[in-house]
């Protein structure tokens, strides 16, 4: 009996534990994709547009892996860094659109901005 209860424990614990295990973290070219698809699924972008834009995706999330890893640095030095740098991005991808895919795009954020503020209330 005692070997049976000891056997129900142990597979408990271990599959506790095998659901414990961490996500494998993304690469800058990963989360650069991502960041490009999602900004495509707002606006419409063209090839060179996508390039350029996937370009400064890629930089900005080196940067920013790069400033992760910095021991050196406080939490907050590292939080005012990454911010910088997204700022950066933000004006960056600005440089690479359309007046029209700018209105648009602002447009979007302006509508996802209230109803997560409604949600929130």
């Amino acid at each position: 009996m005692k070997s049976i209860i000891l056997s129900i424990c142990l597979i408990v614990i271990g599959s506790y534990s095998f659901g414990q295990e961490k996500k494998a973290k993304k690469t800058s070219e990963e989360r650069a994709e991502i960041a490009t698809s999602k900004l495509e699924k707002e606006i419409t972008l063209s090839k060179e547009q996508r390039d350029k834009i996937y370009a400064i995706n890629l930089r900005t999330a080196q940067k920013n892996q790069e400033i992760r890893k910095k021991k050196e640095l406080t939490e907050e030095q590292k939080k005012e860094q990454l911010k910088a740098n997204n700022k950066n991005r933000h004006q960056s991808i600005a440089g690479e659109l359309t007046e029209e895919q700018k209105k648009i795009l602002k447009a979007k954020r302006k509508a996802k901005k209230e109803k997560i503020e409604e949600e929130g209330l």
